[in-house]
């Protein structure tokens, strides 16, 4: 090792860690040359609940190789727990990147998922019909025309729409906002456009409460209940 240079280092958490903040010291030594460093890492409870683990709001924008792929905007739902979850009682709320929620929320079908189970939630559709309809979705009453490029979206476990502040706690079971004025952690998820979606990394299992780091912009790929299960580890 020269000098100067960059190099990795894998800190893993053994099963029971408690949820919390722990800092290490780590050293770097060739020979005479020492370099110590101070590493933080944040562990977190593990998810007990459905989270969005994808959103679109480009369906049937544009035309052909700058077109959107799909015809219709969706929300994808995911269970990244070890037990079945139940989406009877939870609530979508949609509204644009700097808007408050004003608008009539959809109730969640009464289903159950399993884990590593997605659902796909179809929602308005654009003025290209050519393009083909979603794969298989699996609730097909939502009627969000949401921003190609940005929009804020909402699953809560009441009909109450979020307020304007930070959306964290109350009936608020997860939250992204996408190129938005609102969104969990420090810092909004990615721009989406037509041909990306807005994805929750690990295939719907990160989950740190923080969506610039949780989320990435990547070709649509939407995944509903008939999907191979993706469970977390």
């Amino acid at each position: 090792m020269t000098s100067d240079a960059a190099f990795n280092v894998t800190v893993s958490a053994p099963n029971g860690t408690l949820p919390g903040t722990y800092t290490y010291e780590v050293k770097a030594q060739n020979g005479a040359y020492v370099d110590t460093s101070t590493l933080t890492v944040t562990v977190r409870a593990p998810v007990n609940h459905v989270v969005i683990s994808q959103a679109y709001g480009a369906g049937g924008n544009g035309s052909g190789s700058t077109g959107a792929p799909y015809r219709n905007d969706f929300i994808e739902i995911f269970n990244p727990t070890s037990v079945n979850q139940s989406l009877n009682g939870l609530f979508l709320h949609f509204t644009s990147a700097n808007s408050a929620f004003t608008g009539t929320p959809l109730a969640l079908n009464n289903v159950t998922l399993a884990p590593g189970q997605y659902y796909l939630v179809q929602c308005a559709a654009g003025a290209n019909t050519a393009v083909p309809t979603l794969p298989n979705p699996d609730q097909t009453n939502c009627t969000f025309a949401m921003g190609g490029t940005s929009f804020k979206v909402a699953l809560t476990n009441t009909n109450v729409a979020p307020g304007t502040g930070s959306p964290v706690g109350g009936n608020i079971v997860d939250f992204v906002g996408a190129a938005a004025n609102q969104f969990e952690g420090p810092g909004a998820a990615p721009a989406p456009s037509n041909a990306n979606s807005v994805q929750r990394k690990s295939a719907g299992c990160q989950d740190t409460d923080q969506n610039n780091l949780d989320f990435v912009a990547a070709p649509v790929a939407p995944r509903s209940s008939v999907s191979p299960l993706a469970p977390c580890s």
